[in-house]
């Protein structure tokens, strides 16, 4: 609950529904099966939802807090894939925080990511970043930030910034004109 409250969902309470379900084709069978329910505050009225009905935000984070729990208790490795995904960025920045903080990980868990959300860079030290470029050939080549050197790789330089201007490779080649090509407003050549 307490990590529920943490996200800042609107969430102030959870249950656990238990029903009992008949088994299709059978008068004598059933199986019993649970959900879990999530209790907002609207109009200081409680207004539950069950997870299904949650945002995909909420519903990933409901995903997590357990894994994230565990790692942290017990000194583990966490890998998350696309952290970012239904995550506000400042929730994402905060879970990497909380694997950042000797208070909230003194058992030293470690969180192993992938996100596209190039603003969490600049929340990680520069050994700590890997990037991947996918070649002409099709394959996937991955580099540690670390092995940039000089100025590249500045201590006082924005990563983010220097990431989205091509100072690393690993960014798309976004070719506009094939857009514009499939939309009609540019003729295909022939």
């Amino acid at each position: 609950m307490e990590l529920l409250r943490f996200a800042d969902l609107g969430i102030e309470d959870a249950e656990v529904i238990r029903e009992k379900l008949a088994v299709p084709g059978s008068a004598t069978e059933s199986f019993s099966r649970q959900r879990l329910r999530l209790i907002h505050r609207v109009a200081d009225q409680p207004v539950p939802f069950d997870l299904d009905d949650e945002s995909a935000g909420t519903r990933t984070w409901v995903r997590l807090i357990g894994p994230m729990l565990y790692a942290l208790r017990y000194g583990q490795i966490l890998p998350f894939d696309e952290i970012d995904a239904s995550l506000h960025p400042r929730l994402s920045s905060r879970v990497i925080e909380l694997f950042q903080d000797p208070e909230t990980n003194p058992r030293g868990a470690q969180l192993i990511f992938t996100s596209h959300d190039t603003s969490l860079l600049n929340h990680l030290n520069r050994d700590e970043v890997w990037l991947t470029e996918k070649g002409t050939d099709g394959a996937t080549t991955l580099t540690a930030l670390a092995e940039y050197g000089g100025d590249k790789v500045r201590r006082s330089l924005n990563i983010e910034k220097a990431y989205l201007q091509g100072r690393f490779g690993a960014v798309p080649e976004l070719d506009q004109g094939l857009v514009r090509r499939a939309i009609g407003l540019v003729a295909t050549a022939p």
